[in-house]
């Protein structure tokens, strides 16, 4: 397989304080990895990483360019949705997305058909003229991601995307997702705190502990029921079901 990521030794401090210590992994072209752990363990500080928003020490390559060499060539790789993106008052939900494609000197039906076929992806058609500071919090994190999408970049980086989603869409998200990796070739490396809906969808997960990286493989592989009990500090039972592996807390 293609390698779309590859960390090596990254290293990244804010101030005098370790944010993340010695991270190595890689990412295939068409594959979900979802990184994990408990508040605080460096999930969003590797996502912003990783696209070159915090300076850091070591590798870090989008295909074949590195990050701190390549930043002319990264101007639109990958997208990224952030946890609290921007909310630009007084725009509507359809000019909130074509902001992705903002660098266009004019606006082509092609940009049009490109905003309203993600909004109908992410149930947001209907919002297209509200403007964006009317929708509730679910409505615009499926906005935001309408957007990262609209951009047309083979690379996706979420930040919790399952933010301020009711169950139903948080599911919808996550197999909407899967579908992109499947019939588009997008790459999606995203953090969560949800470690059953991402094992239920994610090729791979990476779990962060103090700053490094305490497993990573398969959900199977990762999501160990000692090991999680070790890192978020309760005790877990692990479930399998039909092939995927679920937890759930138990009494002391």
């Amino acid at each position: 397989m293609i390698e779309a990521l590859r960390v090596q030794n990254l290293d990244v401090s804010i101030g005098q304080k370790s944010i993340l210590t010695d991270i190595s992994f890689s990412v295939q072209f068409s594959e979900i990895v979802a990184i994990v752990g408990p508040n605080g363990s460096g999930k969003s500080t590797l996502l912003k990483a990783a696209i070159g928003l915090l300076p850091s020490h070591g590798s870090i390559a989008w295909f074949r360019y590195e990050v701190k060499r390549s930043r002319s060539r990264l101007h639109a790789y990958p997208a990224y949705v952030p946890q609290s993106p921007t909310v630009i008052e007084g725009l509507t939900v359809f000019e909130t997305i074509l902001l992705a494609r903002s660098s266009r000197l004019f606006l082509r039906p092609k940009d049009v058909e490109g905003v309203e076929w993600v909004a109908q992806q992410l149930e947001v058609f209907d919002l297209l003229e509200r403007r964006i500071e009317t929708l509730s919090g679910g409505q615009r994190q499926r906005v935001f991601l309408a957007r990262a999408l609209v951009t047309g970049s083979p690379f996706l980086l979420l930040d919790e995307p399952a933010t301020f989603l009711d169950l139903k869409h948080q599911v919808d998200l996550h197999r909407r997702l899967k579908n992109l990796t499947r019939e588009l070739g997008k790459t999606v490396l995203m953090a969560s705190h949800d470690l059953n809906l991402v094992a239920a969808h994610a090729d791979r997960m990476i779990l962060l502990h103090e700053g490094r990286i305490a497993a990573q493989g398969t959900p199977s592989e990762v999501l160990d029921p000692d090991l999680i009990s070790r890192v978020f500090e309760t005790p877990m039972k692990r479930i399998d079901v039909d092939g995927r592996p679920m937890l759930v807390a138990v009494g002391n």
